[in-house]
């Protein structure tokens, strides 16, 4: 598996996905410069090409990832919360964090004290409860998971892995631009991201989450 940083490339796919910005001459131009410099072919650069044309037949598949490919200029970062419980048995997905664009670029430059960009945190809501510095409640026995293989635009996300515990997953969601842009300028945001979730053979379909800055 070969990690990709794409933000040079971003304009190819956003084209591919009818995104106004890519309609600009020197924009474009600029992208296929810089595609020639920085480009790496591989099965992630595939995959992401991919799945953009299934995004736009309105199918999914996640499988078919095998990279991880971050092709996003909207700024989407920030934390993901599921408005209904999802997961299995007695582990609840939390919320799913997504990083910013120079938190993915150090992540995919392997530098030695990198960010994880991209996380699903799970809770095992049997295990005993705290309460965080800020008054919060949360659960002592948690997991952060971190996708093996995800591709992310300015319109969607998919990603998949395994992890011991959770065990084979896969989520295949569409951001709502105006939901996300609303978030980050603090105000509510109901679905900001809406998607579908697989744990295992459990399926999780038009899961809605709110988006949220943190504290």
């Amino acid at each position: 598996m070969r990690p990709v940083f794409v933000s040079a490339i971003a304009s190819v796919f956003l084209m591919a996905c009818g995104n106004s910005a890519a309609n600009d001459p020197a924009g474009t131009e600029a992208a296929d410069t810089a595609s020639t410099d920085h480009h790496t072919a591989g099965e992630a650069d595939v995959a992401a090409v991919d799945q953009t044309a299934a995004g736009e037949s309105g199918t999914h598949e996640s499988d078919g990832v095998t990279g991880q490919v971050f092709a996003a200029e909207t700024e989407l970062f920030g934390y993901y919360i599921p408005d209904t419980d999802v997961g299995s048995g007695d582990i609840r997905l939390d919320h799913i964090s997504v990083g910013m664009d120079w938190e993915f670029e150090e992540f995919f430059a392997g530098q030695p004290d990198r960010y994880q960009p991209l996380v699903m945190a799970f809770d095992d809501v049997s295990s005993p409860t705290g309460v965080g510095e800020l008054g919060n409640t949360y659960y002592e026995v948690s997991y952060a998971v971190f996708p093996e293989n995800f591709l992310i635009t300015d319109s969607a996300m998919t990603f998949s892995g395994t992890h011991d515990v959770i065990g084979a997953y896969s989520f295949e969601g569409t951001f709502n631009a105006a939901q996300v842009e609303a978030f980050h300028q603090g105000f509510p945001a109901e679905g900001a991201l809406t998607g579908t979730l697989r744990i295992g053979d459990e399926v999780f379909e038009n899961v809605s989450f709110q988006g949220w800055m943190g504290d």
